[in-house]
């Protein structure tokens, strides 16, 4: 792939990704879903663009489908401390929707190794536990 086609998908990518936050903003969440899903599939490393897919997944009553795609993203290289805590992060919030409290922990485990004084994370954290009854 030449860099001006990795340009121009990267570009892409961006648009999409902005058009499925403004689609996400007015509600229109099936369009927000396949914009941002457009997003993922042209740039498999964009995080943002995963992060908010599965946010919206999530929002719809689809938090198998927002695992997923959270758990794909947490596969790929590279990625920084923060977003990798950020994919656990929402990858435990859907797993705590399916009252999955045992993996949503261990999410959070392994997000709070990376940023134990994410005031979020924290939060998620704790109520894992109050509903997960610990």
């Amino acid at each position: 792939m030449s860099e001006s086609s990795e340009s121009s998908e990267v570009i892409r990518a961006r648009q999409y990704y902005h058009q499925g936050l403004q689609f996400a903003q007015r509600g229109a969440w099936s369009e927000a879903l396949d914009a941002l899903s457009r997003a993922v599939k042209t740039a498999p490393d964009h995080v943002d663009a995963r992060l908010h897919l599965g946010d919206v997944y999530l929002k719809r009553g689809r938090p198998e489908d927002g695992l997923r795609v959270l758990e794909q993203g947490l596969a790929r290289p590279g990625g920084d401390k923060t977003q990798r805590a950020q994919l656990l992060g929402n990858a435990a919030s859907c797993a705590a929707s399916m009252s999955r409290y045992d993996v949503a922990h261990t999410y959070l485990q392994d997000a709070l190794e990376l940023e134990p004084m994410n005031p979020g994370l924290l939060d998620k954290a704790a109520a894992v536990c109050c509903k997960g009854g610990e």
